[in-house]
């Protein structure tokens, strides 16, 4: 989840809880107890609007291991797909 959480941000700029929490597909508070733990790595910054806190990516750095990261991962699912896929053609 906070992969996908990042991602979030990664493609805006800032959003708030609930947007993240309705675009990654869970509620409010779980996505709040997980920023909250890429808040204390670092990684997520937040500020107030009113009553409403936005998250964003505090640290360039994270931008780029969470590029690396999703790299891997899609290399992974794409050879998966590709034994997988094989299997099921044979």
């Amino acid at each position: 989840m906070r992969i996908r959480l990042i991602d979030e941000l990664d493609r805006d700029s800032e959003a708030s809880v609930q947007t993240l929490a309705e675009r990654v597909g869970v509620t409010a508070y779980n996505a709040s107890q997980q920023l909250a733990v890429l808040r204390g790595a670092g990684i997520v910054a937040r500020r107030r609007r009113g009553r409403e806190v936005l998250y964003r990516i505090a640290d360039p750095t994270a931008r780029a291991l969470y590029d690396h990261v999703a790299a891997g991962l899609a290399s992974q699912l794409r050879e998966l797909d590709r034994q997988f896929g094989s299997d099921q053609d044979g």
